[in-house]
């Protein structure tokens, strides 16, 4: 969410981050693997073809690998407590940061290398939607891709718009398996599509009041109402949303708005632009009074205010 604030994004990765801690003497031993010797060659037995090696830095993959690295960086970057952005917008081996201006995301990326330097790691592929930024970071360090991955979720540096695709659906879900599958498909970790899934879960939902079993067949009824609801589904479609929905020190007055009907509770708040409509411009339905969904879309406020 931190990375939707400010006029300027900056994103960055550490090079081959896991390699560059090395393991010590002692724990090498619980990092052994074996390797074929001369594979081809028939005439060594199958015991002497086996070698044993072991990692002599912290391999990708292991389980603690992620809390090694995490804990080698904030214990490096407590030297650096003027940059409290970069240590508080790390995760794993990638950076994202934010400015207001050119000037001070420029000045992030020079600070970004020099205290990585400083630990012999290598910060690279930068992206920025600003031209200015982009064209201040050297050509090695540069991110070659316009449209680029931030978690999962892409991001189109161009037009600073974050975009979710909605994935294709070959045929129509013909059990309830098949129905779960393509709803879990749809990534969206930010909820941005939830008006949308949001039919298929009721579906779903519809699916097990009538305690169909995973793989039994629909009927009639289910095949229409699958029919009915996933018109339009048939072709992959893309949702761009804008990056920016703050500055990162404004103060911030939030207004958030709940309701809830018999089938689904939402909570919403006024921060970008669109969602600053008038009533008049949202579908009007007679609202449910001091119902236990309402109060859950309250709760729901609660959390976001939280946040």
């Amino acid at each position: 969410l931190r990375f939707r604030q400010g006029e300027i994004a900056l994103t960055a990765d550490i090079e081959k981050a896991f390699l560059q801690l090395e393991l010590q003497e002692p724990d090498r031993d619980a990092c052994r693997f074996l390797w074929l010797r001369n594979p081809d060659d028939s005439d060594i037995q199958v015991d002497r073809k086996l070698q044993t090696y072991r990692f002599c830095r912290v391999p990708f993959g292991v389980v603690s690998s992620p809390f090694l690295l995490a804990a080698v960086l904030k214990t490096h970057l407590k030297g650096y407590t003027e940059e409290k952005a970069i240590a508080k917008n790390l995760y794993v081996d990638n950076i994202f940061v934010s400015a207001e201006n050119s000037k001070e995301a420029e000045r992030m990326y020079k600070r970004i290398k020099d205290i990585f330097n400083e630990a012999s790691m290598n910060v690279r592929e930068f992206a920025s939607n600003d031209k200015r930024v982009t064209s201040s970071i050297k050509e090695e360090d540069r991110h070659k891709e316009q449209i680029i991955k931030i978690l999962g979720m892409k991001w189109d540096t161009t037009t600073d718009e974050m975009i979710i695709e909605i994935e294709s659906l070959e045929r129509r879900p013909r059990t309830k398996r098949e129905t779960l599958s393509y709803i879990a498909a749809q990534y969206d970790p930010l909820g941005l599509i939830s008006p949308v899934i949001l039919p298929l879960k009721l579906l779903l939902q519809d699916l097990w009041r009538k305690i169909i079993k995973w793989d039994d067949q629909f009927g009639g009824d289910e095949t229409e109402n699958i029919r009915r609801t996933l018109q339009g589904w048939k072709e992959r479609r893309e949702m761009r949303i804008p990056r920016k929905v703050s500055q990162i020190n404004d103060k911030k007055e939030v207004h958030v708005f709940t309701d809830a009907s018999e089938v689904a509770y939402a909570a919403a708040w006024t921060g970008p632009e669109w969602l600053q409509h008038q009533d008049s411009a949202w579908p009007s339905s007679e609202p449910i009074k001091n119902t236990k969904e309402e109060e859950e879309a309250s709760l729901l406020e609660a959390g976001i205010e939280h946040k």
